[in-house]
């Protein structure tokens, strides 16, 4: 093989190397009360399709919810607040893939306790309708990583919320938590197709004419 012919047969093969694609799929859980557990379901990548370079895995967590404070101190107090659930991503060995935390958070000034307990007045607080969200992710390049995500069929995936909320400030403090949480899940396979017949791209199509005018002008020397 002369090295123009190989020239033309690397340029066939830096070609075929270039193309790459994805795949993407979600799933999601409605909006409700914590605690719960509940299943993802995503499609397995199917090794059929080429080589799989990587798994990227996205879970956007979101929260809402109420909180109702009052302060039964005899002393003025500052009460600082976070409305918030952890989201707990889990494959079918129970092992974490992410852990994603939504919260809402803030703080008031509480007079000394007025006399009345309604989560209103000068010692108490309520807000209503909050919501949060929060974004993880991560991705999984190492065989063993990636072994989970290959196959056919579907894979199920594990999400447990779990209510975190908390208040302090005040030494004697009532509190009342309502939250709601929900998740999507995204997940997306970059891999190397196996190509039947690949399709030159324009500066592949260059570099292939460059070597068949280097052929043709060399055989007509």
């Amino acid at each position: 093989m002369t090295r123009y012919n190989i020239f033309i047969f690397t340029t066939f093969l830096f070609i075929s190397s270039l193309s790459a694609a994805t795949l993407t799929f979600t799933d999601s859980v409605p909006l409700q009360t914590t605690n719960f557990n509940a299943l993802l379901n995503i499609s397995k990548f199917d090794p059929s399709l080429g080589t799989l370079n990587s798994v990227k895995i996205t879970l956007l967590g979101n929260i809402e919810g109420d909180v109702r404070l009052e302060s039964l101190d005899a002393q003025p107090s500052t009460i600082t607040w976070e409305l918030k659930a952890e989201l707990k991503l889990l494959k079918p060995d129970t092992s974490t893939i992410l852990i994603d935390i939504p919260l809402v958070s803030g703080s008031f000034n509480a007079a000394a306790f007025d006399g009345t307990i309604d989560f209103g007045g000068l010692s108490g607080m309520t807000l209503d309708d909050l919501t949060g969200t929060k974004t993880e992710s991560i991705t999984y390049t190492t065989p063993a990583d990636k072994l989970l995500f290959i196959g056919v069929g579907s894979l199920s995936l594990s999400l447990n919320a779990k209510g975190m909320s908390t208040a302090s400030g005040a030494g004697n403090l009532l509190t009342q938590f309502n939250v709601a949480a929900g998740a999507s899940l995204e997940v997306i396979y970059d891999y190397n197709p196996i190509e039947q017949n690949p399709v030159p791209e324009p500066m592949n199509l260059l570099l292939l004419s460059l070597g068949l005018l280097a052929l043709g002008f060399k055989m007509r020397k």
